[in-house]
């Protein structure tokens, strides 16, 4: 039964609509039960994996939660992928030739990924470590007309399905919810503090919307003359001990939100130490 018809049936007792849809809202929070009600979708945000740095326990983790809740998109926000080995700092000798074997365990986990929300649509943003693929061809101009070597070609977007978004496009989650990287290249500024960032990026920025890239986990809200904006860090899937730093401020995190055409309701679910989180009343675990 959508909302329409459930409104039809107690409308004869001249229950008003507004106080249906706020009934509902409590309802949700204690039983899940408005993903299913019409016009109202489900978005998973999946922040930054960082392949092959990534946490594969924590990926684990998310796609039990997607594999349950059936999500109508799932949206990677960038550094999907590390491409440690063109980066311009220092690198582990042992890594300057894994560029093959990093696409092709990341094609591996988007398959996965796929399988879990097997009707899900798929969308990635661009992140600045992807971006590095595009900086290292400026530098060799001689290959950058190679199509085999576009971005999209070497992830093999249209194979896997993945609507892409380049750093100059924006992803919007509704007409009033982008979904972004959070570098400083897409309009954003990191701060090294937990909402720190979003604080940052709301007050530069002036609008709605949900960003990785700091690997952190936060929300910040400010109240405007037209009302009031949110924004939201959405951690990482990433591992929090990394060769490449030592103990990082860091949290392993994914984005929920729920949306129709205009309206919208985020929340950040922190996976916690021993793998595990708590969402609709339900305990996800490993």
């Amino acid at each position: 039964m959508d909302f329409d018809e459930f409104y039809e049936k107690v409308k004869k007792d001249k229950i008003s609509k507004s106080y249906m849809e706020d009934l509902l809202w409590e309802l949700d929070e204690m039983f899940g039960l408005r993903n299913n009600l019409k016009g109202l979708k489900t978005a998973v945000i999946l922040p930054d994996f960082h392949v092959p740095f990534q946490d594969d326990k924590a990926i684990s983790l998310v796609l039990k939660y997607i594999k349950d809740v059936k999500p109508d998109k799932i949206i990677q926000l960038g550094d999907f992928y590390d491409f440690y080995s063109i980066s311009r700092f220092d690198k582990d000798p042992k890594r300057i030739d894994s560029m093959q074997d990093e696409l092709d365990e990341g094609y591996t986990i988007w398959k996965r990924i796929k399988k879990a929300g097997k009707k899900s649509k798929l969308e990635q943003v661009e992140g600045n470590h992807e971006f590095r693929l595009r900086r290292y061809l400026w530098r060799h101009p001689e290959l950058h007309s190679l199509k085999a070597l576009e971005l999209e070609s070497i992830m093999r977007v249209k194979e896997l399905g993945i609507k892409f978004y380049r750093l100059e496009d924006t992803c919007y989650i509704n007409d009033n919810l982008i979904a972004t990287h959070g570098a400083n290249d897409d309009g954003c500024k990191l701060s090294q503090y937990s909402g720190y960032s979003a604080k940052n990026t709301l007050d530069k920025m002036g609008i709605n919307g949900v960003s990785g890239h700091s690997h952190r986990a936060a929300s910040y809200y400010r109240t405007y003359i037209d009302g009031v904006k949110e924004w939201y860090e959405c951690g990482c899937l990433c591992d929090l001990h990394p060769e490449y730093v030592k103990n990082p401020n860091w949290q392993q995190a994914f984005g929920v939100v729920r949306y129709n055409k205009k309206d919208f309701d985020v929340k950040i679910i922190r996976i916690k130490e021993g793998y595990w989180f708590v969402v609709d009343k339900k305990k996800y675990k490993l």
